[in-house]
């Protein structure tokens, strides 16, 4: 994944091995697709605001975060770059539809190669400021493509507190994600700390926590104070609650920045609710805040709560040697085992990223995400099998109504020379790799 936020570099891996191109499918028509279109009904952008107090107690500052994703964007080569255009409109509006705030940004996003605008797995995130008094709103953004021509909107609620109605306050969270790439710009920057937001709210990968930005408030001169942001977040298969000791150093009015960290390993995937409570050890100081994040995979919670999926996950890139000594390791070396596991795998060990290991859990995520079925998982799917070992085809041709034939695809890979057959012979939508399977193991 790559974020403009500053310069990164980004590591494309080959991870498939020889096989034999498949036998051929003949036909009159078909869908086709090319890799690196969204899929059908995905957000074009994603948004998120949070408000904090302004320079003095009765002022309030809303920042306004939006992601969009390459491959919604359209581009146009200018030199060796590939260019997109694009605006943003985001308009705050009271109960009854009063307009209260509004702001425009207009920009350019560049990308190195037509294959950064295809990728799924990259985008750009940005700020914008919006001012308003304490209440609650409707945030109408648009997103405008300036290329072509097409507009996209999304709607937020957005609650602003009352920071000047009690001595002390919090800011509404700001749900971060850690940013080790590249240099962080200026407007990422609070206190000392990198804040890039994460504006879907969504969390998982290898990622061990998730960190929340917030402010909390105390008065002018208000020096030595202990108080405790209370987290409390629970989902249905866990509870989580943990006091963060805020030790006051108030600068710029009695603020202090606090980032929280909710260990993302205690958490299996769904919607997870979250509590934030400010007190001094006896009782609340501010209106409790209510909010919540989502779980979608967490390989360390995985290792945690379901060790076998977590070794049967490795099938594609494991000798069987090695996923016999995981299976049979005693629980409590099972972390370790695992980290040796990947460890041995690194293409760069000198550096603090394992490449190999965050594209084939990519491609897990996305099997997960896509190829999902009645029967089985995506990963665990002919489909998903196919598209971690080999990654995403250069063309699909989809064959859904082909008369005398059941439903079937044909994914393409040219680069490597080889292609596959895949068919929904139950009409079940569970599709199954075609003979010759070419040593692949259904």
């Amino acid at each position: 994944m790559r974020i403009l936020l500053g310069t990164a570099a980004m590591v494309r891996l080959a991870m498939v091995l020889p096989v034999v191109v498949c036998g051929g499918w003949t036909a009159a028509t078909a869908q086709t697709e090319f890799s690196g279109i969204p899929e059908p009904g995905a957000p074009v952008f994603w948004a998120a605001a949070a408000a904090f107090r302004g320079a003095t107690a009765d002022s309030s500052r809303i920042e306004v975060y939006y992601r969009a994703y390459n491959p919604n964007l359209t581009y146009v080569r200018r030199d060796s770059v590939y260019v997109a255009s694009y605006g943003i409109d985001a308009v705050l509006r009271s109960r009854g539809n009063p307009q209260v705030a509004s702001q425009t940004l207009a920009e350019t996003y560049s990308v190195p190669s037509y294959l950064d605008t295809q990728d799924g797995e990259s985008y750009l995130v940005n700020k914008m400021d919006l001012f308003a008094p304490p209440g609650d709103y409707k945030l109408e953004l648009t997103l405008q493509d300036r290329i072509s021509r097409r507009s996209f909107a999304r709607t937020l609620d957005v609650r602003v507190p009352d920071f000047a109605a009690a001595a002390y306050s919090m800011s509404t969270p700001l749900f971060c994600r850690t940013a080790p790439w590249g240099a962080i710009p200026d407007k990422f920057l609070k206190y000392g700390h990198a804040i890039v937001p994460e504006v879907a709210r969504s969390y998982g990968g290898k990622q061990d926590d998730i960190p929340i930005y917030l402010e909390v408030y105390s008065p002018v001169g208000d020096t030595g104070v202990e108080l405790f942001v209370l987290s409390r977040a629970f989902s249905r298969f866990q509870n989580y609650t943990r006091p963060d000791t805020v030790q006051f150093f108030p600068e710029g009015g009695g603020k202090t920045p606090v980032v929280l960290m909710i260990p993302l390993q205690d958490f299996v995937p769904g919607e997870v609710e979250l509590t934030l409570s400010l007190s001094d050890g006896r009782q609340l100081l501010a209106d409790e805040i209510k909010t919540g994040f989502k779980v979608e995979w967490s390989l360390m919670s995985l290792v945690k709560f379901d060790w076998n999926t977590a070794v049967d996950q490795l099938v594609h890139i494991a000798e069987p040697r090695e996923l016999k000594a995981l299976r049979d390791s005693a629980v409590d070396k099972r972390l370790e085992m695992f980290e040796a596991f990947w460890k041995a795998k690194d293409p760069t060990p000198d550096t603090p990223e394992n490449e190999w290991e965050n594209e084939y859990y990519r491609r897990i995520r996305f099997a997960d995400q896509h190829y999902t079925n009645p029967y089985r998982r995506g990963w665990r799917t002919d489909f998903g099998m196919v598209y971690i070992k080999y990654g995403e085809p250069d063309q699909v041709e989809r064959y859904p109504f082909e008369l005398g034939n059941k439903p079937f695809e044909i994914w393409y890979y040219y680069a490597q020379g080889r292609k596959f057959v895949f068919m929904d012979a139950k009409g079940n939508g569970d599709y199954q790799l075609q003979y010759p399977y070419n040593g692949l193991s259904r």
